[in-house]
């Protein structure tokens, strides 16, 4: 492949960067919600408010709505899918207290979206970043 072949190649690789630099950004967000949760969140009791079902893509979806207070007493819901109980226990941030999830444990929460920008995000990146290095020196040789 000549040399200005290649820097074409890469010129229509390196846009990639965008959706790489994307991917790292929107996991980056969910890694912070979740440690955020793990270093200041509280456990709080949550009550079935309501539950209803919808159609989804594979089927039927049954959802739940939950009703807790937050430390300040202001009373918020929160809605999950899957198998419902009267009572839950909900791990909401003191800080911001619409970030909240079913259970204590976040290291689920944590681990996904850490490999998801490792295996994925951060290679898409550095390789489509790494593609345009190539075609900027493919022009001026």
């Amino acid at each position: 492949m000549s040399g200005r072949c290649r820097a074409r190649v890469c010129w229509l690789v390196s846009p990639v960067a965008a959706v790489g630099w994307w991917l790292v950004r929107a996991f980056s967000e969910n890694v912070q919600s979740a440690w955020r949760l793990r270093t200041r969140g509280i456990l709080v009791t949550g009550r079935l408010e309501s539950s209803y079902t919808y159609d989804g893509e594979g089927g039927p979806v049954e959802r739940h709505v939950y009703a807790y207070d937050d430390v300040q007493g202001v009373t918020r819901t929160h809605t999950v899918s899957g198998d419902g109980a009267g009572r839950v226990e909900i791990l909401c941030d003191a800080e911001h207290p619409e970030n909240a999830r079913i259970g204590p444990h976040t290291t689920g929460a944590l681990a996904v979206p850490v490999l998801i920008i490792l295996l994925i995000a951060v290679p898409v990146l550095l390789a489509s970043l790494g593609s345009g290095a190539v075609a900027l020196l493919a022009l001026f040789r």
